[in-house]
């Protein structure tokens, strides 16, 4: 009985090593190597599992890797595209997203740091308009008075 157990797990890993060749999305091809890797480990020297659990973990890893540092360099390209704080706002959460992943925490505070450098602009861009035009209404009443 347990050898038709076995079996029938081997079919499983076997099915979802056939499954990964279709899979599109980054994190259903990871979570399905981690998959046939836990079969395999539970089926121990069984056939070639062995050697497919350490394939499929390696696998995983790699595919891991390669979305982390494809969506890293998106966010990189987006900072320096920002041009508005809702722009570096979205990179920001993008940059937390990716978590302790080379230095996006860095990247993120930067992105917070230019969202305040923005805003500082903006107000004391406010602040110089407001005092243009009371300096203006100043003079126009000066003027007027004369």
């Amino acid at each position: 009985m347990a050898d038709a157990k076995t079996e029938e797990y081997y079919q499983r890993v076997l099915n979802l090593i056939d499954a990964n060749e279709v899979l599109v999305s980054t994190d259903a091809i990871v979570k399905n190597c981690e998959r046939i890797a836990r079969l395999c480990d539970t089926l121990g020297s069984f056939k070639d599992c062995s050697e497919l659990k350490d394939k499929y973990e390696n696998l995983a890893k790699d595919v891991k890797e390669k979305s982390l540092e494809t969506e890293y360099s998106k966010c990189l390209t987006r900072m320096n595209n920002a041009n508005s704080i809702d722009s570096l706002k979205r990179t920001e959460m993008l940059f937390r997203e990716l978590g302790d992943y080379k230095d996006a925490s860095v990247l993120a505070d930067s992105c917070k740091e230019k969202i305040t450098g923005i805003r500082r602009r903006e107000i004391i861009g406010r602040i110089i308009r407001s005092i243009a035009a009371i300096a203006a209404v100043v003079l126009l009443v000066h003027f007027m008075a004369r």
